[in-house]
């Protein structure tokens, strides 16, 4: 009797012991994203990427989402983050905004738990040591091959910055205006303006007065749909260039006609891709939120599956899942085949992808 109720007890600590392992495997994700404010736009289209990867996740169970607004605040985000690492958070997914981000990151560091932004592209976020990562490139590069296309493809010499005073818009601007001249290029004017701002007439003004080649506005849809109604209010004829955030629908709604032939950098997410994994992504996509996902909804996506990728090697090793286990399996991620592209990280966790040139022609977005 006594072996038998040894034995049992054996039986039962065995199946304790692996009830335990599997319950090991439970991961808490944190998501800071701004869902409320002047860029919730971005950052619902984040969410709504996030939520789809976990659902259609064969291990969603073994993971615990904490989605949290910061409302486009780097104080409210701090604050989050703070709480979020008392709810033992294994891994945050935010700092969508680079202003946002670069507040999070020392954090992230100090605390040693991977902040991993789907779409912050501040250049100096390089420096911000081991424990952070970034699916969108940097610019850095975005910056870099606006400054050569306008410089080389377009052979202009004059620009005129009109840039959204963010980490974000300061950074562009500083990477642009520095390449730009490296290549023979003269920035003829460079200012910024407060995120939210409604009347640009008088810079504007003073942009036609200096004679630029090209107008490169590196914002957001809100503001520069305003620019471009009030370029044709003061008569200026220049080339209009901007960033990844101008490919919105509403800049269209918004700018009319004025939207036609603007150019700007956009990942290399399309969703016209026929690519089986991003045809997927688009019809699950759009079932669900009854929209076309554009590129920040795809950087979501892909940053819950790296997440979800990082918990299944984990797993398959037997390895515990912790802060210091997931920094190490992202910190390998090569060549991963996401909706956003084939990317990689390397040794500063800058992501490695390719982008490209889009334009407006007969109120559609296209491809250069």
């Amino acid at each position: 009797m006594k072996r038998s109720y040894f034995g049992l007890i054996s039986v039962l600590c065995v199946l304790f012991l692996h009830s335990c392992k599997q319950g090991g495997y439970s991961t808490t994700v944190g998501v800071i994203l701004p869902l409320t404010g002047d860029v919730a736009v971005y950052g619902n289209a984040i969410k709504n990427g996030i939520d789809l990867a976990l659902d259609e996740s064969d291990i969603k169970e073994d993971i615990r989402l904490i989605i949290e607004d910061d409302q486009g605040e780097t104080k409210t985000a701090t604050t989050i983050f703070n709480k979020l690492l008392l709810q033992k958070t294994d891994i945050i997914i935010g700092g969508g905004m680079s202003s946002v981000a670069a507040a999070l990151a020392p954090i992230a560091q100090k605390e040693q738990i991977t902040l991993l932004s789907p779409t912050a592209s501040l250049p100096s976020l390089t420096n911000s040591g081991k424990y952070f990562f970034r699916i969108w490139p940097s610019d850095n590069y975005e910056g870099y091959i606006t400054a050569d296309y306008i410089a080389n493809i377009m052979q202009k010499k004059r620009a005129a910055v009109l840039y959204v005073n963010l980490d974000y818009g300061v950074g562009m601007n500083n990477v642009f205006s520095e390449e730009f001249s490296k290549r023979g290029g003269q920035i003829v004017f460079s200012e910024g303006y407060a995120q939210g701002a409604t009347d640009f007439r008088t810079q504007l003004v003073k942009i036609r007065n200096n004679n630029p080649d090209v107008l490169y506005i590196p914002g957001y849809y809100q503001e520069v749909a305003n620019i471009l109604r009030q370029v044709k209010d003061i008569n200026l004829d220049v080339q209009i260039l901007g960033i990844s955030s101008l490919y919105d629908e509403r800049i269209i709604q918004l700018a009319g006609d004025q939207a036609e032939g603007i150019i700007f950098t956009y990942p290399s997410y399309d969703s016209n891709s026929e690519d089986e994994t991003v045809q997927v992504f688009v019809k699950n996509y759009s079932a669900r939120f009854g929209n076309t996902p554009d590129a920040f909804a795809a950087h979501g996506y892909d940053a819950m599956k790296v997440v979800e990728y990082a918990i299944k090697q984990l797993k398959k090793k037997s390895a515990p899942v912790t802060r210091e286990t997931l920094r190490n399996e992202i910190s390998k991620v090569s060549d991963f085949n996401g909706v956003s592209g084939k990317f990689s990280f390397d040794e500063n966790g800058d992501v490695i992808k390719s982008m490209r040139f889009m334009t407006v022609r007969n109120g559609e977005f296209v491809q250069l």
